[in-house]
């Protein structure tokens, strides 16, 4: 009885996921922004710990560039061409 009930929790929980973003409207390049802001908050966390000052450089871009595409609504190459002029 314990598989039955083990096996349907992950469908339910991509069922609230979709759900959720269905509800949001959400589109795929707001949900990569959150995804590399999320990222990038623990690249920044374990730059911390490691006293890695590099790796908190690069973290701290990717959360700026996440956070970009969030509300501008682009995908990383198109802020790349718009910042870099390429």
């Amino acid at each position: 009885m314990y598989n039955i009930f083990k096996t349907s929790v992950p469908h339910l929980c991509q069922v609230i996921i979709l759900s959720h973003l269905k509800t949001c409207n959400m589109n795929t390049t707001e949900i990569e922004g959150n995804m590399n802001v999320e990222k990038g908050e623990l690249k920044q966390k374990f730059a911390l710990l490691t006293d890695d000052d590099q790796l908190l450089d690069e973290s701290k871009n990717e959360v700026r560039l996440g956070r970009l595409q969030v509300n501008l609504g682009k995908t990383k190459e198109e802020l790349y061409k718009l910042y870099l002029g390429i």
